[in-house]
């Protein structure tokens, strides 16, 4: 696993990224942007996959399952499927890797026998210097910079007087809205409707709860809403898919179900032949400043540091 390094003069809103990458900085660029390991019985994702530690396949997964944009790169890396900072492992049960679409997967560490499958040209390169620690490094510092700066915005709260199905109403027609929300209300088979608005508009639930369960179906943009887990360490979505973009610095999480969008994450867990799909965040939620980002730095390595050795 690579050993990662902060290096404040870096860490700005480039963030060594592809020139695509936008709101959520480079990570808006993949499917799952993810800083500590990942395992998975069995999925795939519809876009690229970035891991910081190692990802274990127990039977198969399938990385770009469908050739979708953006098309992410980072440095001397391209045209990716998959970005890896740890160790490539078949698992248990040799599970099966594919990287689909003619992408390449670079990866800092070993790769494990059975080779994954190249589909449509793709290259593997195994013992890659092409992956850069700082690129993890400078993506945690800017996402949990995000994630502060959002709960920290003026917000709405959720109507939950009925309380099977809630519902938010847009104000700000075109424009950022924010609403507030506890986690333990998004459990349990809810339903969570848009009213007003003209289906532009910026969408960030801000989610309380260390410990979140979700299952709540959304009828909101998937490529213009952002859910904010802020306080989250574990994060369980096995009763219903989540519609739009996942913010969840801090959290394990446990996929059952599709995720329709972007997932920033601690560690993820693949269960169930969950999907990743890829509705890349077309939001304009707002970006840490340059110098913020500098000032958070040590914090920043410490706790990249911490969740490393967990």
């Amino acid at each position: 696993m690579l050993q990662l390094k902060f290096v404040a003069s870096a860490c700005v809103l480039a963030l060594v990224g592809s020139a695509h990458a936008v709101n959520l900085g480079v990570a808006n660029d993949f499917n799952a942007f993810i800083f500590g390991n990942a395992t998975a019985q069995s999925g795939d994702s519809d876009g690229a996959v970035a891991v910081g530690g190692n990802w274990t396949t127990v039977n198969n997964y399938v990385f770009n399952a469908h050739n979708t944009t953006p098309n992410p790169t980072i440095g001397s890396a391209t045209n990716l499927g998959l970005y890896l900072g740890g160790n490539l492992n078949g698992g248990a049960n040799n599970g099966a890797t594919q990287i689909n679409s003619g992408r390449n997967a670079y990866v800092a560490g070993t790769v494990s026998s059975p080779a994954p499958l190249m589909n449509g040209g793709g290259t593997m390169f195994a013992g890659s210097a092409a992956v850069l620690a700082s690129t993890f490094t400078n993506q945690f510092a800017y996402s949990s910079l995000q994630s502060s700066t959002l709960n920290g915005l003026s917000a709405a709260s959720v109507n939950t007087s009925n309380p099977n199905n809630y519902s938010i109403q847009i104000t700000n027609v075109g424009g950022l809205n924010v609403f507030n929300i506890n986690g333990s209300q998004l459990s349990g088979g809810k339903t969570l409707d848009v009213i007003g608005g003209n289906g532009t508009e910026t969408i960030v639930f801000n989610v309380s709860g260390t410990s979140v369960n979700w299952g709540t179906s959304y009828n909101g943009s998937r490529t213009r809403t952002l859910w904010n887990f802020y306080q989250a360490t574990t994060l369980n979505v096995n009763d219903r898919a989540i519609q739009g973009s996942v913010l969840a610095v801090g959290a394990a999480v446990n996929q059952g179900q599709n995720i329709e969008g972007t997932l920033i994450a601690s560690s993820l867990n693949v269960t169930n032949g969950a999907e990743l799909h890829s509705f890349t965040f077309e939001g304009n939620a707002p970006v840490p400043e340059p110098a913020t980002m500098i000032g958070l730095g040590i914090g920043a390595l410490a706790l990249v540091r911490r969740k490393k050795r967990n």
